[in-house]
């Protein structure tokens, strides 16, 4: 039971990786030189669909990862910052990203450009990357 939990933690984080940091990056690059916002629209409702996909496997990622901490002894110290990690890529996620992409599927011209260079957003998606990685360190290293 153990051992098919762990697999099945692992896979949903890398579902969860690739359609949440990896995937917003890729949405961004698609749609960073449109002026029209009638053409992102089509790409950014796509998008939407991955990322609720993605914070389904976050979810229950988290929720098996948490059983295992707690029912098998893995609360070590590393389990502690990668909570607060995850937690931060999360919050990030849904009040900043999650967030703009709304405002950005509702924008009409001009204000559909001045959202989609929005400097916050822009940070956001760039670092969320990077704390996955931190995570996914924590995650392998297991350092005491």
């Amino acid at each position: 039971m153990y051992t098919l939990l762990v697999w099945i933690h692992v896979g949903l984080m890398m579902v969860a990786f690739g359609a949440s940091p990896l995937g917003r990056l890729a949405l961004r690059y698609l749609i960073s030189g449109a002026s029209d916002p009638h053409a992102a629209k089509p790409i950014l409702r796509g998008f939407s669909r991955i990322f609720q996909f993605g914070g389904i496997a976050v979810t229950l990622s988290v929720c098996i990862g948490l059983y295992l901490a707690r029912r098998f002894g893995l609360t070590q110290t590393w389990v502690s910052p990668s909570i607060a990690l995850i937690t931060l890529a999360g919050v990030g996620s849904v009040v900043i990203e999650d967030n703009w992409l709304t405002r950005l599927s509702r924008a009409e011209g001009d204000a559909f450009t001045a959202i989609l260079h929005e400097k916050v957003p822009r940070v956001a998606a760039f670092a969320s990357p990077l704390i996955w990685l931190m995570i996914l360190w924590l995650m392998i290293k297991k350092p005491v």
